[in-house]
């Protein structure tokens, strides 16, 4: 390895004599210069594959034909390192295993048709409630900001946008019962027939309200409801939502009784679902 002080190499340099041997001189073109540096580098020592000395002095040409010799260096990859003044490489790393064919299977195709119908639940309504807390403009009376329309607007896009329903099927009103606002919402879902198949129906929302009512499902709702809220009235609305209860479903009266039935035991499964994921936490 060449010098760490200046990057020259001492070719044939013994340890009783380190700036003797039989030459001595700098690389041409000088690494310094190739943006290779010497730091790193020990005289006399050995070097590990992939080492911290970024070049090796060459002296053979120099050491055979002497005077008229040339003196080179290279710059080892990172499976080459220096043993004993003499340049090695890497062991050559074993071969992959064999891959495992496994057998190929042939895809079958069903041909079974369902014919039984989607349930039909014709209109319905979802209400319930959301708690949040934010901070109201200064001067601001507390019943003003409660029975603004503007806020109230920003609160019920918030929600449809939420929801992915369209704002006109959302209203809201705003009321402090205790601690924290209460957003009392009513979503009305028009009748939808089965052969539409849309999502936009009471349980696919109950769903999405249930499944959002965790912490990331909450920030999610402060941060689209502030949003709304700013879109409507110019203000700034830091939005926490710290409660999201499981709506209700009301059905209108010319729903089926079959369709009542299937909606009852949708609502109960639902409900147990959420039991279990809170003992489950």
């Amino acid at each position: 390895m060449p010098s760490p002080e200046d990057g020259q190499c001492f070719c044939g340099a013994q340890v009783i004599d380190p700036t003797g041997g039989y030459f001595k001189g700098f690389c041409s073109p000088y690494p310094l210069d190739e943006g290779l540096s010497f730091d790193g580098c020990v005289r006399g020592a050995n070097d590990n594959f992939g080492g911290k000395c970024h070049f090796y002095c060459l002296c053979m040409d120099k050491r055979i034909n002497g005077a008229a010799g040339k003196l080179t260096c290279c710059r080892p990859a990172d499976r080459f390192g220096l043993q004993d003044k003499a340049i090695i490489a890497a062991p050559t790393p074993p071969p992959p295993p064999p891959v495992t064919q496994w057998p190929s299977y042939v895809a079958r195709t069903l041909t079974t048709v369902t014919t039984s119908t989607e349930p039909y639940y014709g209109p319905q309504k979802l209400v319930g409630n959301i708690e949040f807390s934010t901070v109201i403009p200064f001067k601001m009376k507390l019943q003003n900001f409660l029975h603004d329309s503007e806020v109230t607007m920003g609160v019920t896009d918030g929600i449809a946008i939420k929801l992915s329903v369209p704002s006109s099927w959302v209203t809201a009103a705003l009321s402090i019962p205790s601690r924290y606002i209460q957003a009392d919402y009513q979503i009305a879902i028009p009748a939808i027939p089965p052969e539409a198949r849309s999502n936009l129906s009471a349980w696919g929302l109950f769903i999405a309200i249930l499944q959002s009512s965790d912490e990331v499902g909450r920030n999610d709702w402060g941060d689209l409801i502030g949003t709304a809220m700013y879109k409507w009235t110019s203000h700034e609305y830091k939005v926490t939502v710290h409660s999201i209860p499981l709506p209700t479903i009301r059905s209108d009266s010319k729903g089926t009784s079959g369709a009542r039935a299937n909606g009852g035991c949708a609502l109960l499964f639902m409900a147990l679902l959420h039991l279990f994921r809170t003992f489950m936490l």
